[in-house]
């Protein structure tokens, strides 16, 4: 019995030590399979240069870009600061960048140069794409011929030619805004930041203080600007260190497009007060101040800054890539490409609008009723009416029709009482027609659902294309969404205002007229 008992326990012990040889030749081999994770760590090479920013620049990119907008001569406060590198939002995962940030370096690193991407040269529709395009103290572009003490000139890859002008506007010929950056001399010594966490692009204004036409001629060229860049040309120039070739920018392409609503972005801007700027979300808004005699900027400063990791000066602005010029595109009237922006820009420009100037819950109340069929809003409708000139005569008329024939919802405004914040929630939330002399509150239909209704009254001997064009569904519908689009026009002394015949006199909107178009509203 002893024997049995023993010869079991030396069966027990013996598969035990087959059992530790085979856990420790499986740990062996997962333990190889493992990649000695402090070789690699040490392997990363070092970080070559110092990417710093200005310590008085804020970081907050959440904040409205009212504060951005550079005001005077540039210092600390108005130097782009550094923002966070931006690789993994802009590289197709096709193709390998270089990090997108911030160097605070000498001129010594620039390298300068440009190409026309659209039109050629000299022509209103030609579009530059510049690489390491600088502004000096007083806000004036310039591309940098870097030079040394002797005035020799540093870059070995040949002179930077000269740039022809560029027309910087996006309207008619007699609005163009021409603009020149030169090549200027710089010393070799001299501080700057490089910056390529911001792309920046470049708006000549055109009646910018005015609603209506800071979007249409402004902010919608501009919006189309942002996307031919960012869809065909910056995928080039992720490849490459320099600017595309037209054909290369007009055969990239990027899939999925660039969110570049998201993206931080800089404007230059000649003109202005822009009328609703921050609505664009630039990161920073540089004003053209230049003045008098250019900033030399040939020779070294004095007393010698101190290494360019910690300046004594402020220094210059570079941009890495800066798209300069509108193509002339515009939907009306009298650009070089006169056609219909894609619906997308005008999808963007009310989302950028809505994104600022309503709440959340306001925003997904527009939307709610973007998607709703006409026919199934409660109609409501904004009358506009001027305290001075270009006044509706008639009103109480209208309002008495309204109210006694029609059983119509509506209301009478002054919006010369009310913020654009204001303006925007009452027709993106509740106005689903507008009734006004034409002026800048036609621009206010922009917010509107579709299928609302646009009612235009022009004064006696005036009229104007604009609207028409850009409501009306024999224009194409180009806003997006087609709005209904209607106008009354005074064609004799009698409906005019005392028998004025001025832009600016008050008009009688005619009645018949006015329920001939709400007859055919609702029976469509």
């Amino acid at each position: 019995m002893a024997i049995l008992l023993l010869r079991r326990l030396f069966r027990l012990l013996v598969v035990a030590v087959a059992a530790f040889v085979l856990v420790s030749t499986l740990s062996a081999t997962v333990l190889q399979a493992v990649p000695d994770r402090s070789t690699h760590t040490s392997a990363r090479p070092a970080v070559a240069e110092q990417h710093v920013s200005p310590p008085s620049v804020s970081r907050d990119r959440q904040a409205p870009a009212d504060h951005a907008t550079a005001a005077g001569p540039a210092g600390p406060a108005n130097v782009p600061g550094q923002t966070a590198n931006r690789t993994a939002n802009r590289t197709p995962q096709s193709q390998t960048a270089q990090p997108r940030s911030d160097l605070l370096t000498t001129a010594a690193a620039l390298r300068p140069s440009w190409s026309l991407v659209h039109g050629h040269a000299g022509a209103r529709d030609a579009v530059a794409i510049a690489r390491h395009v600088c502004l000096d103290t007083s806000h004036a572009l310039f591309l940098p011929s870097v030079v040394d003490s002797n005035g020799t000139r540093l870059q070995q890859d040949g002179p930077v030619p000269d740039m022809p002008r560029i027309n910087l506007g996006g309207s008619a010929d007699t609005m163009d805004v021409w603009a020149s950056v030169p090549v200027r001399s710089l010393h070799e010594s001299r501080p700057v930041q490089i910056v390529g966490s911001r792309d920046l692009f470049t708006l000549g204004g055109v009646w910018e203080y005015h609603l209506s036409h800071f979007f249409m001629n402004n902010a919608l060229p501009l919006i189309n600007s942002l996307n031919v860049f960012y869809e065909t040309e910056y995928p080039h120039l992720l490849a490459v260190s320099g600017p595309p070739s037209p054909s290369q920018a007009s055969s990239q392409a990027q899939s999925p497009p660039l969110d570049w609503i998201s993206m931080p972005r800089d404007l230059y801007a000649v003109g202005g007060p822009f009328f609703d700027m921050p609505s664009l979300r630039f990161t920073n808004v540089w004003r053209d101040f230049k003045s008098g005699s250019p900033e030399d900027l040939s020779q070294p400063l004095s007393p010698p800054s101190a290494p360019a990791s910690q300046p004594s000066v402020t220094p210059l602005v570079c941009y890495q890539y800066a798209r300069i010029g509108l193509n002339s595109t515009c939907d009306c009237c009298g650009c070089m490409h006169e056609l219909p922006q894609p619906k997308k820009v005008y999808q963007q420009m009310r989302r950028l609008v809505f994104e600022r100037h309503l709440t959340a819950a306001e925003q997904q109340q527009a939307t709610d009723r973007i998607n709703t069929p006409a026919s199934d809003r409660a109609f409501h409708m904004v009358i506009v009416q001027r305290r001075n000139q270009r006044r509706i005569i008639n009103l109480d008329a209208i309002q008495e029709y309204l109210t006694t024939k029609r059983n119509a919802s509506h209301e009478v405004v002054f919006l010369e009482d009310r913020t654009f914040t204001q303006q925007v929630a009452l027709f993106a939330l509740n106005a689903t027609a507008l009734l006004t002399i034409h002026g800048n509150a036609l621009g206010n239909a922009f917010w509107m659902p579709p299928g609302s209704l646009v009612i235009e009254a022009h004064s006696y001997k005036q009229g104007s294309a604009w609207f028409e064009h850009l409501f009306s569904d024999a224009g194409g519908g180009p806003m997006g969404h087609a709005l209904r689009y209607a106008v009354i026009k005074c064609k004799d002394e009698s409906c005019s205002d005392e028998g004025k015949s001025e832009f600016n006199a008050g008009t009688v909107v005619n009645l018949d007229k006015l329920d001939a178009i709400l007859d055919n509203y609702w029976q469509h």
